[in-house]
């Protein structure tokens, strides 16, 4: 049972990546257009464009006060991110991205606040970590790496995308203003919808085996 449990978690290894904050930063340069009225909406646009290709940097930047997508620190002393991490995380959230679509509906706003429920579409990834359980069962007495089970777990996801099956989520958003700039208020719901269940499915694995 220990076993199962290390591959198990070693899965979820990838997934706390997606929430945690890059280490790393680069130097970027730009050239911007003429300035317009920033809206929520610009936030969930900018904030998917960075989801689908892998640009932590400007993911977790689309939400607020230095938080996660789940509404968490994003720097963690007991997580920290490598360069190496870094390439995996962003493969991650271009795999759990790939069937993302969201739209806000209901948006209210004042001067620095706004409210609005988002319709959320994604790949169902819920019964990912059953699959990881059957893969755990079938290596009992086997000596399988962490990047073996890892790579397991990726597969899988990518196995769910071919389905083509998705899930739809409706959850409320808010969000700040500041510096004339949009950011998203991150949330256990909005975190689930983005992992496609997934996080949710890991939770209810994790409270399970405790």
């Amino acid at each position: 049972m220990k076993r199962i449990l290390a591959i198990v978690l070693a899965a979820l290894m990838l997934l706390a990546l997606f929430g945690c904050g890059s280490s790393t930063s680069k130097a970027q340069s730009a050239a911007k257009s003429a300035p317009k009225e920033a809206t929520p909406q610009d936030a969930v646009k900018e904030m998917v464009a960075a989801y689908k290709t892998g640009d932590l940097k400007k993911f977790y930047a689309a939400f607020s006060d230095g938080k996660n997508p789940f509404g968490e620190s994003k720097d963690t002393s007991d997580t920290p991110l490598s360069s190496k991490d870094d390439t995996s995380a962003a493969d991650f959230l271009r795999i759990m991205s790939q069937k993302l679509t969201i739209t806000l509906a209901e948006v209210k706003t004042s001067e620095t606040t706004a409210s609005a429920t988002a319709k959320i579409t994604n790949a169902d990834f819920a019964s990912v970590m059953s699959d990881m359980l059957t893969y755990a069962f079938s290596n009992i007495g086997k000596e399988t790496s962490d990047a073996e089970d890892q790579a397991m777990f990726m597969q899988l996801m990518k196995k769910k995308l071919d389905l083509g099956e998705t899930k739809n989520f409706e959850i409320p958003l808010t969000f700040k203003k500041s510096g004339g700039k949009w950011t998203i208020d991150g949330s256990e719901a909005l975190g689930n919808a983005l992992t496609g269940g997934l996080s949710g499915a890991s939770s209810a694995l994790e409270s399970a085996t405790k």
